[in-house]
């Protein structure tokens, strides 16, 4: 690969100038950050939506079936 000054390079080549370990650990950094995400996000969703069907049904003989 031509070596081109940092300004006058894309942004694959800016990337592709780094080391590859780098590159590495910066990628599974991402992943890292995404996946804890993923994770919170679900279990946001689940402690939220269970506590407002709590608050949404009248405490009577409903089945959980009913309210699905």
């Amino acid at each position: 690969m031509d070596q081109q000054s940092p300004k006058n390079r894309t942004y694959l080549q800016s990337w592709l100038a780094i080391p590859a370990r780098t590159r590495l650990v910066i990628s599974l950094g991402v992943c890292v950050v995404a996946a804890t995400g993923i994770m919170v996000s679900d279990f946001l969703e689940q402690s939220v939506v269970a506590a407002q069907k709590e608050q949404a049904t009248p405490h009577n003989d409903t089945t959980t079936s009913e309210l699905s």
